[in-house]
């Protein structure tokens, strides 16, 4: 089969994937936003589908205590116990958020959890600073070496609480980059979705904190509540100001949001918030999760007589995807050497969204193969019923034949 011929083959296949609108539909994406930079990603593939300044840097103030908490995660166990000593406490800045944990008492890390991504307590950032490193500086080395793991390209942490410093900062998207690693982890998100809870030293009981959530988003008498934000972290200093990073899920989609320097907005409530809450909204108004094709689907056979091969091809996987509603698609289909199919990456498909600049890619792969044989017996059967058949429609005729010249014979009464 040619290379054109099996283009041809796939593209008429792909039709069938394809509602075109005639119309195209531009989102209103004036939001009003007050805060410096905003970004939304699709936390299955990190695809941006809001960008506002996203690449800009920025200070990212207590946000940074998300990278502290999974490093935490990755490091120590839950159950463990660690006691706070009058050195840690000595690190802790004056005007800083705190848990208000005192010197030798002795709390789960769990415990210490909670009062990191809850209360932003700067103090508990340095509990654990010291505990897995020693010292702020070398904790910082490994928030760095972790963020590049994850793939942040413009950022650099140098403490484990956000308190500022001229060189420590991120930017919106790296931060959403963090965040969407972040929750991947189940202790992660149970901590950062509680709205409150109560701990206590586990050498004296009787005292009990309490910790409440500063994700104002959570409360519903609060004029920035949004039922679809599952959790997040917040942060402020007067060089940061109001920053927040959270995730939302609705209708199957789970979107990352970060919105990063605001003050209060017209109606006085906190930029972070509202602004998050106008980026949450526009996004489930004008993205949705679709399903365009099944993994296997719309397969095709390819032989190769080289190798004595015949392949399935088709989709390595499903395709699906946060896409804008009712755009028009564009898609292209694009296989390799069709003469030279031998390993799993033979072609792929790309489809496009122009007015949102959004594209993805899936993977064509040989899905199944077998052995040819040429069926040379199959021939010889097929060529000796022809013969039968032509020798059935010979005897009918010469019989016919004979008939007709007896019935000329016979006698006339």
């Amino acid at each position: 089969m040619k290379k054109h011929k099996l283009i041809t083959i796939f593209l008429f296949c792909f039709l069938f994937l394809v509602i075109f609108s005639f119309r195209n539909i531009y989102a209103n994406t004036n939001l009003d936003l007050v805060c410096k930079t905003h970004v939304a990603i699709n936390a299955d593939d990190n695809t941006v589908l809001f960008n506002d300044n996203a690449n800009e840097r920025v200070y990212p103030a207590s946000t940074t205590k998300i990278l502290t908490a999974i490093i935490v995660l990755e490091k120590l166990k839950l159950d463990d116990e660690i006691t706070i000593t009058p050195q840690m406490m000595a690190q802790v800045p004056y005007d800083s958020s705190v848990m208000s944990i005192f010197a030798n008492e002795t709390y789960t890390v769990k415990d210490l959890l909670y009062g990191l991504l809850l209360v932003s307590g700067n103090d508990v950032a340095i509990v654990f600073a010291d505990t897995i490193s020693g010292n702020m500086n070398d904790f910082s080395v490994l928030m760095n070496e972790k963020v590049k793991e994850i793939g942040c390209k413009n950022t650099n942490f140098v403490n484990a609480h956000g308190y500022h410093d001229d060189n420590h900062y991120t930017t919106a998207y790296d931060m959403a980059l963090i965040f969407n690693y972040c929750i991947k982890n189940d202790t992660f998100k149970e901590i950062i979705s509680t709205k409150e809870i109560r701990v206590s030293p586990t050498n004296n009981l009787s005292r009990i904190l309490v910790l409440e959530n500063s994700n104002q988003m959570f409360y519903e008498d609060s004029p920035v509540y949004c039922k679809e934000i599952q959790g997040g972290k917040t942060g402020f200093t007067y060089d940061a100001l109001g920053t927040f990073i959270g995730y939302a899920i609705k209708d199957n989609m789970t979107i990352i949001i970060g919105s990063f320097g605001g003050m209060a907005d017209e109606n006085g409530n906190s930029s972070r918030f509202s602004d998050t809450l106008k980026i949450s909204n526009y996004i489930f108004n004008t993205f949705e999760k679709k399903t365009f094709a099944k993994k296997g689907d719309f397969s095709f056979s390819y032989t190769d007589l080289t190798n004595k091969k015949v392949y399935t091809i088709g989709l390595a996987k499903d395709m699906e995807y946060v896409v804008p509603k009712k755009q028009i698609i564009e898609y292209t289909v694009d296989l390799n050497n069709t003469e030279k199919i031998s390993t799993q990456n033979i072609g792929k498909i790309l489809i496009s969204f122009p007015y949102k600049n959004i594209s993805y890619t899936e993977n064509l792969e040989i899905i199944n193969s077998a052995d040819y044989h040429e069926d040379i017996s199959l021939i010889i059967y097929l060529a000796l019923l022809i013969v039968i058949l032509l020798l059935i429609a010979k005897l009918k005729q010469i019989l016919v034949s004979k008939k007709r010249k007896h019935n000329k014979k016979a006698p006339k009464i």
